[in-house]
């Protein structure tokens, strides 16, 4: 597959300063925080795949580098919300973080630092919980 410079046709849309009105910005941050609210039972303590199959995101165990963009979308979502749903939830998940540690489980990636850096250090990070 041959692969070519991308051509952007209104490059100077990018540039300069774009300000985004915070009342948008909040809306945005509400309608996605109210949608993974709305599915945050559904995943109990498993983790989206990697890849979709057919659109859909089948439901699995820690065991991939992505897990830790779950847990961490979820800690986000308690920093900008407040809501203490999505930290309980969080913390349920951490408990697989450490097996998978103690088990060496899929700790061979070089994107491990994905794992572990949005999920048990911003967990600590959030809450100075050491353990």
């Amino acid at each position: 597959m041959e692969r070519g410079n991308i051509q952007l046709n209104d490059p100077e849309r990018y540039s300069g300063n774009h300000d985004i009105p915070i009342e948008k910005i909040q809306t945005a941050i509400n309608a996605a925080t109210n949608k993974w609210l709305a599915k945050l039972d559904k995943f109990d303590n498993k983790f989206p795949t990697p890849a979709s199959i057919d659109q859909k995101y089948i439901l699995g165990d820690n065991n991939s580098w992505t897990q830790g963009m779950h847990t961490g979308a979820t800690l986000l979502a308690y920093e900008l919300t407040g809501n203490k749903k999505f930290l309980e939830h969080a913390m349920k998940q951490i408990p697989s973080y450490f097996k998978r540690f103690e088990e060496k489980a899929n700790l061979w990636d070089h994107d491990i630092g994905f794992v572990y850096t949005p999920s048990v250090v911003a967990l600590y990070k959030l809450t100075g919980d050491e353990s």
